[in-house]
C-alpha cells in the first residue's frame, strides 16, 4: 500500500459493484498486479490487490472496501497500515512485470530473452510449488529449497540435465547482482539460498553416440504407429529427428513460423533461442506443411494441446517416454532426436550446414557435442598414395 497524490495510468480497467457503488481494479504497469484506489482520511490511498488475475483482485478490493468501511475513522490508519507488513514480500507478478519493462534497457537483454527468463522462472515456481499460477505466489518462495524441489521433481518428470540447467539459470539472470536495483520499492528477500550451487550430471556433456541401424527401424516403424495414436507427440518427433529443433522451440513454435519462399518451397522459421541462432529451414517431404497444419488445427501453436501445461507436458514428457523406449540407456532422451538430425546433416552437407542447421554460434559445440559423421570412410589406398605422390618407378 502506498499512499499519493499524483495520478497514473490505468492499464486493463476492470469495474464491480461493491455496495451499490460502481469501483474500478486496474494495473499501474502491464502483466504486474491490479490496484485500486480510494480515498482515506483525505488522502488517495493506493492498495495492491496481490494478484494479475482480476477475478481474485476484485474479491481482495472487496474484502479491503469492507474494512475500511466497517471501521471507525481513527480505526482506519491503525488497520490499513499494518495490511502489507502481513505479506511484505513483493509478489511474484510484481517482480516478472518490472524485470521485462527495465531488464531490456538496464541489462541490454533482448525483449524476448527477457520473457524467456520470465516464463523460466514462472515454469519452475508452477512445477516446484504445485501452483497453477506462480504470479500469485510472493518472493519468499525463492529459497534454496524450492530451487532443490524443482531438481528433484524435474528429474522425475524425465528432463534432460541440460534443460533442468537451463531453466534454473534463466530463471536465476532475473536476480542477477546487477539488475537488483531495477527493483526498489519492492520487497525481495535473501535470494542466496535460492542461487545455491547445484551440481549437475557430467554425462550430458558428451558428444553423440550414434544408434545402431536397427534401433532406427524400430524407432521409425513405432513414430508411423504414433501418427495415429498421438498426432501431438508425433508431431514433436517429427520436428526433433527431421529439423533438429530443441524441445523448447517445439513447445514454442506456431503457424506463423510456418512460411512459403517464392520458389514455392515450404520452410519453418525458427527465431533465435537459448542464445543460439534463428534458422530458416527448408520442410522435408514427409513432413510437409499441410500435414503440420492438419495437425495444428486452429493454433495459434504447432503442438495442439488445450492449455500451455498440456503443451509442455507433451513437448517434453510425452516424447522424451516414447524415445526413452529405443534409447533407455540415453539420458537425454528425445534430445537425442536432434544429435541424430545433426549428425546426419553433419554427413552429407558438411559441418557449416549442421551448424547452421541447429542454431549454433560455434562450430566447436556442433563438433564436440552434437554432430557425429556417419557415412563409412574406407582406409588409405595404393591409389589414393599414387593420387598425392605419383606412381612408383620400377627399376
Amino acid at each position: 500500500m502506498s499512499a499519493t497524490g499524483s495520478k497514473s495510468t490505468a492499464i486493463d480497467v476492470n469495474e464491480f459493484v461493491h455496495r451499490g457503488r460502481k469501483r474500478r481494479v486496474f494495473r499501474r504497469e502491464e502483466q504486474g498486479n491490479f490496484y485500486i484506489r480510494r480515498e482515506v482520511g483525505g488522502r488517495d490511498i493506493w492498495k495492491c490487490l496481490d494478484s494479475p488475475i482480476a477475478r481474485i483482485a476484485i474479491a481482495n478490493a472487496k474484502s479491503w472496501l469492507d474494512a475500511i468501511q466497517l471501521s471507525t475513522a481513527d480505526e482506519k490508519w491503525s488497520r490499513l497500515d499494518p495490511v502489507r507488513s502481513k505479506t511484505p514480500w513483493a509478489g511474484i507478478g510484481e517482480i516478472l512485470g518490472r524485470y521485462v519493462e527495465r531488464a531490456p534497457g538496464a541489462g541490454q537483454i533482448d525483449l524476448r530473452t527477457a520473457n524467456g527468463n520470465a516464463s523460466s522462472l514462472r515454469s519452475l515456481l508452477r512445477l516446484a510449488t504445485g501452483s497453477e499460477s506462480a504470479d500469485d505466489l510472493r518472493a519468499d518462495i525463492l529459497t534454496e529449497a524450492t530451487a532443490r524441489t524443482y531438481l528433484e521433481r524435474a528429474r522425475a518428470a524425465g528432463r534432460s540435465e541440460s534443460g533442468i540447467k537451463s531453466t534454473l539459470v534463466q530463471a536465476r539472470s532475473i536476480f542477477a547482482p546487477s539488475l537488483l536495483y531495477i527493483y526498489d520499492g519492492l520487497r525481495l528477500p535473501d535470494l542466496a539460498g535460492f542461487r545455491v550451487a547445484i551440481k549437475f550430471s557430467s554425462s550430458d556433456d558428451v558428444g553423440f553416440e550414434p544408434i545402431e541401424h536397427s534401433v532406427i527401424e524400430v524407432m521409425e516403424s513405432a513414430a508411423v504407429a504414433l501418427r495415429e495414436a498421438d498426432p501431438a507427440t508425433w508431431l514433436c518427433y517429427m520436428l526433433m529427428s527431421r529439423l533438429g529443433m530443441r524441445n523448447v522451440e517445439v513447445e514454442r513454435a506456431t503457424l506463423a513460423w510456418l512460411r512459403c519462399d517464392s520458389a514455392g518451397e515450404w520452410h519453418l522459421d525458427i527465431p533465435e533461442t537459448k542464445g543460439g541462432l534463428a534458422r530458416f529451414l527448408q520442410l522435408p517431404a514427409d513432413l510437409p506443411a499441410s500435414t503440420i497444419r492438419e495437425i495444428a488445427g486452429e493454433g495459434p501453436h504447432l503442438i495442439p494441446a488445450r492449455n500451455p501445461t498440456e503443451r509442455r507436458a507433451i513437448c517434453q514428457r510425452e516424447i522424451n517416454r516414447f524415445v526413452l523406449r529405443f534409447l533407455p540407456d540415453r539420458s537425454k532422451c528425445a534430445y537425442e532426436l536432434r544429435k541424430w538430425a545433426g549428425s546426419i546433416v553433419w554427413s552429407t552437407q558438411g559441418s557449416e550446414a549442421a551448424q547452421y542447421f541447429l542454431g549454433h554460434r560455434s562450430i566447436s559445440t556442433t563438433e564436440k557435442y552434437y554432430a557425429k559423421f556417419l557415412r563409412p570412410v574406407r582406409a588409405v589406398s595404393a591409389a589414393d598414395r599414387a593420387a598425392i605422390y605419383g606412381q612408383k618407378k620400377s627399376a
